[in-house]
């Protein structure tokens, strides 16, 4: 059985790299703390960054400006 952590994980990855959600976009897959807590430790990873309150993304990366891209408006 996967970890709350790893349905996210595997969520994010499928939207692909510029996706923006927040923790609504997972509460299916588990309790608001359990949500919250699997965020934070992704986030410290480095797998997902914290674009404002409560919103975060999979981040793009440029290779010609070399740094992460905003994530995708739509």
């Amino acid at each position: 059985m996967q970890s709350i952590e790893d349905k996210i994980l595997s969520r994010i990855y499928g939207k692909g790299r510029g996706w923006a959600f927040s923790q609504k976009d997972f509460l299916d897959l588990g309790s608001r703390s359990a949500v919250d807590n699997a965020m934070s430790r992704q986030q410290q990873k480095g797998a997902i960054r914290r674009v404002i309150r409560g919103i975060y993304d999979y981040p793009s990366f440029s290779v010609f400006l070399n740094e992460p891209l905003s994530p995708k408006l739509d």
